[in-house]
């Protein structure tokens, strides 16, 4: 019979979670309530993460709008991303695969700096 292979986890890759206490009378600051949703946040991103896992949930449909253009559209949904965060679409995105040329370099344009030298 053959074993299924497990995945495991390794201790070291656990965050650390801080939870803040509270008691009668203490003086609560912006940094307690900050902990706090830290605390919980990182919580349920872990067991997304290690319970769910990452991709899409529901929704998020490709749709090609544009053949010639390159132009998409991302239907709404729910995705996890690798880090146990939750990706949320609320409306239909168009979205173009072209590159833009003014945003993106491929390393050979010289920056502002080496210009003026």
């Amino acid at each position: 019979m053959k074993k299924l292979a497990r995945k495991t986890l390794n201790t070291g890759d656990l965050p650390y979670f801080k939870r803040n206490n509270y008691w009668r009378g203490k003086l609560l600051t912006a940094n307690d309530f900050l902990l706090e949703q830290s605390y919980f946040n990182r919580k349920r991103w872990l067991l997304n993460r290690t319970v769910s896992g990452w991709g899409v949930v529901c929704g998020l449909d490709v749709i090609l709008q544009d053949s010639a253009n390159d132009r998409i559209i991302v239907t709404p949904g729910v995705a996890i991303d690798a880090c146990g965060r939750e990706i949320v679409v609320h409306e239909a995105q168009e979205v173009s695969l072209t590159r833009d040329e003014e945003t993106c370099s491929d390393g050979s344009e010289k920056t502002a700096l080496e210009k003026s030298s």
